[in-house]
C-alpha cells in the first residue's frame, strides 16, 4: 500500500507541478505511520495504574495516607489496602505478609528512602505552602520546606511513617 500511495503522490507532484507539498507530505507520513507495525506494540504496552508500598505498620500507614493525605479507602483491617485520588492507587502490603507469601527476606531502606517519591499536586502555590504545613503538623516528618524552583514549580517534601518520600507541589501560581 505505501508503495502505490507514494507512486500516486509522486503523480500527484507532476501534475501540479511540486504545489501542495506539505500536504502530500503529511499523507505519505500518515500512510507509512498507519502501516507501521510497532503501531501495534504501543497498543498493547503495559500500562502503570498503581503504585504499592510494602510497609512495617498497615494501621500507622493506612491512617497517615487516609487521614493526613485524604487518600480514600474502605480498608477494615486485611492484609492489604488499597487507597485513591482520583485515578491514582496506592496499595500497601505488610513487609511481613509479603516476604511469607513470596518465601523470601527483603532489604528495605533505612531512614528516608530516597528511591521512589508520591507526588501530590496542590491547586496553587500557596496551598504548597499551606499543605506542607498541614501535613507536617499531622505528624510527616519535613524533609523540604516549600521552595521556587527554575522550572517553574513550588515544591516540598516530606515523609510518611516509613520514611517514603512525599513530593507536595503546584505549577500553578
Amino acid at each position: 500500500m505505501c508503495l502505490v500511495v507514494g507512486i500516486y503522490i509522486t503523480n500527484i507532484i507532476n501534475v501540479t507541478k511540486g504545489t501542495g507539498h506539505t500536504v502530500v507530505m503529511f499523507l505519505l507520513l500518515y500512510f507509512l505511520y498507519k502501516e507501521n507495525p510497532r503501531k501495534e506494540r504501543k497498543d498493547k504496552m503495559l500500562k502503570i495504574n498503581t503504585i504499592g508500598l510494602f510497609v512495617n505498620d498497615m494501621n500507622t500507614m493506612v491512617s497517615f495516607y487516609r487521614d493526613v493525605m485524604g487518600m480514600k479507602t474502605d480498608w477494615e483491617g486485611t492484609a492489604n489496602a488499597e487507597l485513591f485520588s482520583d485515578q491514582f492507587r496506592l496499595i500497601m502490603f505488610s513487609r511481613d505478609d509479603f516476604e511469607a507469601m513470596t518465601s523470601r527476606e527483603y532489604s528495605y531502606p533505612k531512614g528516608i528512602n530516597g528511591t521512589v517519591e508520591l507526588a501530590f499536586d496542590t491547586a496553587d502555590f500557596a496551598d504548597v505552602d499551606a499543605e506542607y504545613n498541614r501535613i507536617v503538623k499531622a505528624g510527616a516528618t519535613p524533609v523540604y520546606p516549600p521552595a521556587d524552583q527554575p522550572w517553574g514549580q513550588r515544591t516540598s517534601y516530606v515523609t510518611d511513617p516509613n520514611g517514603n518520600l512525599i513530593e507536595i507541589s503546584s505549577f500553578v501560581k
